[in-house]
């Protein structure tokens, strides 16, 4: 069953932060769910290349908090992973990193670099019955899903679920908001 929990913080203070993802992973059962030979998958929200001071994205200082929490549980095999507006690729990747703030000692050695995406299917009953998915995201064993809270032009505002919308490759999300244009939809 999902989980969602969120927590208000009055800064971005690394070690407020790591004391609400402990916090956080505690009230979720985090700590007893991960295993070291599990892949796991953080997706933060990284629209675009924004400064963090932007608050377009994931701030890379929670993304931190939650991947050493994470080392601190024993997993050993984590991603940080996202396919955001415009090309999926290697070079637009390291591009939005940098602008972000991701590209540090702490978070580097988790950056997703490979732009592969596979076909799934949906259940039945979904009005999309086959969509490209990032790897990463379906390679994974446990994902957390850290959304951003913005506002939105089709969705009124984004969160995790929204967030999800980042597991279509690049240029392909384009494809669906206009298959798929209004709200109920």
């Amino acid at each position: 069953m999902a989980n969602v929990l969120v927590r208000r913080t009055e800064s971005y203070d690394p070690a407020v932060l790591r004391a609400a993802v402990a916090d956080i992973f505690t009230a979720l059962g985090v700590e007893g769910e991960i295993r070291p030979d599990m892949k796991v998958l953080v997706k933060p929200n990284l629209l675009a290349g924004r400064k963090p001071a932007q608050a377009v994205t994931a701030h890379y200082q929670l993304i931190t908090a939650i991947v050493e929490r994470l080392r601190e549980l024993g997993a050993e095999h984590i991603t940080v992973a996202d396919s955001p507006s415009g090309p999926y690729n290697a070079g637009a990747l390291k591009s939005i990193y940098t602008a972000c703030g991701y590209r540090t000692p702490e978070l580097e050695p988790c950056l997703n670099y490979d732009s592969g995406y596979t076909a799934v299917t949906a259940r039945e009953g979904f009005a999309v019955h086959t969509f490209n998915m990032i790897d990463p995201v379906k390679n994974a064993d446990y994902i957390i899903n850290v959304g951003k809270l913005k506002t939105h032009s089709m969705t009124t505002m984004t969160a995790s679920v929204k967030n999800l919308f980042g597991v279509i490759p690049g240029l392909q999300k384009p494809e669906m908001h206009y298959r798929f244009p209004g709200i109920e939809e």
